[in-house]
């Protein structure tokens, strides 16, 4: 009879064990239920303290979720609640210790980026930087990529990093999805920011194929084939344009200065000899009076159409650079009277080299008068963007 006695203690020992661990059990996951359920809280209210650019008021919410339970999204959202109050030192040590944990995770590389372009740090922004572009995303990681580079970008060009940013512009252009014309506007501005516009102009293009009446396409593609001495282009996007913006008096200035340069190349493709021959003539006898303005008299003869304009322009004798200028406009106006005989409609007609060396004679005069006399106008100007842009222009 004592075994089973002792039989039925174990049994009740061990049943009231069972008991008292499903209690504590029940008691323990009650408690973990309701500190998980007082951290999510506390979370979303330092969310949205944070988005609503109230990072005190994130801070302590945030500490206090993470209180409630160690989370690494806790951290990273304090760590950017820091960051936004300035409490930059204290955000690195977070981001730091994430980022030992976690390195190849974009956001903690990202929110790190940010510090080192806050302090200027060059070399370390573009390591975190390229750290996000290349690591980890939860979600809509090509988006993220995009977003994350042109950060990058416009930090480079805000520290005058215009070779790095250019490098990064590139890699922007090439990851572009085709069906994403924003993003493909946005590296067509930044390409013209750093002064490729035929670059640029491959990227507004490319935006218009999605979007053909997105007018910041349009006048961006407009500038940039005008930039890059694409003047038809130019007149075509410039056309769009103001179909969009009728009233838009900067680009109607920009497709007057066009319609100037087109109807001053003696050198257009399909046109017809007589209107070549007249565009040379006229614009031989031009550069004549701006070497004349200039300081370099010629003999301007009036079987041109020309008018003698006194001297308009001193060049000083004074540095050796001015001496230097002055005997470069002399040479030209020399070379200017020796082919002035030459340059009749019947000669020009007849002989295209000379046609050429004309041209090539008037290149090189504006050119040469517009670093000593300073910028031109009228036809000058379009001469000069011709001579600038030479081979490139389109005809």
């Amino acid at each position: 009879m004592r075994w089973r006695r002792e039989a039925t203690i174990i049994i009740s020992l061990v049943a009231v064990g069972v008991v008292l661990f499903a209690v504590a059990w029940v008691l323990t996951r009650t408690f973990e239920r309701r500190r998980d359920a007082l951290a999510r809280r506390w979370f979303n209210v330092g969310q949205q303290a944070l988005s609503a650019s109230q990072p005190q008021t994130a801070i302590a919410a945030l500490r206090s979720a993470l209180f409630y339970k160690d989370n690494d999204l806790y951290r990273l959202r304090l760590a950017e609640a820091l960051a936004q109050a300035n409490y930059t030192d204290q955000a690195k040590a977070y981001l730091l210790n994430l980022w030992e944990e976690r390195p190849g995770s974009s956001n903690i590389n990202l929110e790190l980026a940010r510090i080192a372009a806050q302090q200027h740090n060059t070399a370390d922004a573009m390591r975190y930087y390229h750290g996000a572009i290349f690591g980890v995303w939860d979600s809509d990681a090509v988006e993220h990529r995009i977003e994350t580079r042109l950060e990058l970008i416009r930090f480079l060009l805000q520290q005058n990093q215009t070779s790095s940013a250019y490098a990064e512009i590139t890699s922007l252009a090439a990851s572009i999805p085709p069906d994403n014309p924003q993003t493909h506007a946005a590296a067509g501005d930044l390409f013209a920011r750093t002064g490729d516009s035929a670059n640029a102009l491959t990227q507004y293009e490319m935006a218009l194929k999605n979007d053909p009446h997105s007018f910041a396409a349009l006048s961006g593609a407009a500038r940039a084939a005008f930039n890059s001495g694409q003047f038809r282009r130019a007149k075509q996007h410039l056309g769009s344009a103001l179909r969009e913006h009728p009233d838009d008096s900067a680009l109607t200035t920009l497709l007057e200065q066009t319609d100037l340069v087109l109807a001053s190349d003696p050198l257009e493709r399909h046109l017809p000899r007589e209107q070549r021959v007249q565009r040379a003539l006229t614009a031989f006898n031009q550069a004549g009076v701006r070497l004349d303005q200039c300081g370099a008299p010629v003999s301007l003869s009036t079987s041109l159409g020309a008018k003698k304009i006194s001297n308009s322009a001193d060049i000083s004798s004074g540095t050796a650079n001015a001496n230097k200028a002055a005997q470069g406009l002399a040479s030209l106006a020399t070379e200017w009277n020796n082919l002035r005989p030459s340059m009749s409609a019947r000669s020009l007609s007849l002989n295209s080299d000379l046609l050429e060396n004309a041209v090539d004679l008037i290149s090189r005069i504006e050119q040469a008068t517009a670093k000593t006399c300073g910028p031109p106008t009228g036809l000058d100007w379009a001469l000069l963007q011709l001579a600038n842009y030479g081979s490139e222009v389109e005809r």
